[in-house]
């Protein structure tokens, strides 16, 4: 399924303004699910209740921003 696998997969992200500390490692966890509520969340854009007519699924992910700044963030209850 899609949240097996990728356990501890590393994931590098160059951006600088945001990203202050260069070289920085953070030992938080993330997953693929948290992409699309980062992107959202970077880009200040909402989430569509209705798309051609459809009610598309929740986003389950947890933005990844704070941690791109150095900060921790909401945990999922459950990965796995």
């Amino acid at each position: 399924g899609a949240y097996e696998g990728g356990i501890r997969t590393p994931l590098v992200v160059r951006w600088p303004a945001v990203i202050r500390q260069r070289g920085a490692i953070t030992t938080q966890p993330g997953h693929v699910i948290d992409f699309m509520a980062t992107f959202l969340d970077v880009t200040g854009a909402s989430y569509p209740k209705e798309f051609q007519g459809r009610r598309p699924l929740p986003v389950e992910g947890k933005t990844l921003l704070p941690v791109f700044q150095g900060h921790e963030r909401e945990s999922h209850e459950v990965l796995c």
